[in-house]
């Protein structure tokens, strides 16, 4: 910031930090200078910016559940069995409940739901039957049409995406209750309007922005984890 305020353009800052290193990381607000230092950069460029989502936010979000073994045979500490609920057909029904701001750059939601869809393709025996995603939020501020779209095209019957208004508090805070009662994970995206509660047992409460408790502590690990692991990538 402090370069840029004295003149030094987004190409000139890459073209420095090029010299130091292989890999740049960038996270802008703005879409043209994304655009911009793709053009510009000659050095593998990970990008986290623009008016969008952090990809790599969303990977270590699902790493969570992965590790959490919300999602079977994770190799996390919590077994499957424990973290989630059994439906009455007998299958495992794993609920995700989010509620907020979902529009929000520091909660990739929508990235988040595709990648999950993706990997419960492939996942194993052990894994949910059945995912139930709940959505609360205000007016304007729901997930992508595209992301609604590409979770309900699912021909598998494995995932079932319900979505609720969230503009008054009080619709806000019983849809909270009612998703403490149901278990599972409870996704505060930035800016939800009520305070959550802290996770009771065999439940995991994730944060778009940070939170602040140890399930927050190991889902900013998560996400750490996740882009190191891009970087090793492209080292490679």
């Amino acid at each position: 910031m402090t370069s840029a305020k004295k003149g030094e353009t987004l190409a000139d800052t890459l073209s420095c930090m090029e010299c130091y290193g292989d890999v740049a990381v960038l996270r802008h607000w703005d879409d043209d200078a994304v655009t911009e230092a793709v053009g510009r950069s000659s050095k593998a460029l990970v990008l986290g910016g623009g008016s969008g989502h952090d990809v790599t936010a969303a990977l270590g979000d699902l790493l969570v559940l992965i590790n959490g073994g919300y999602l079977g045979d994770g190799g996390g500490d919590a077994g499957a069995d424990d973290a989630v609920p059994v439906s009455k057909e007998g299958g495992k029904t794993l609920v995700i409940s989010i509620v907020g701001d979902c529009t929000d750059g520091n909660s990739p939601i929508d990235e988040f739901l595709i990648l999950l869809c993706k990997y419960m393709a492939g996942s194993a025996d052990s894994a949910p039957s059945m995912v139930n995603v709940r959505v609360c939020c205000p007016d304007g501020k729901g997930l992508d049409r595209d992301t609604v779209d590409f979770v309900r095209a699912r021909d598998d019957g494995m995932f079932k995406l319900d979505e609720y208004r969230g503009d008054d508090d009080d619709d806000v805070e019983q849809f909270v209750k009612e998703s403490i009662e149901m278990g599972g994970i409870l996704y505060q995206c930035h800016g939800a309007s009520v305070e959550l509660p802290e996770a009771p047992e065999g439940m995991s409460i994730l944060y778009g922005n940070g939170g602040k408790d140890d399930e927050s502590n190991r889902q900013a690990q998560c996400r750490l984890n996740a882009r190191m692991a891009i970087y090793k990538l492209l080292l490679a």
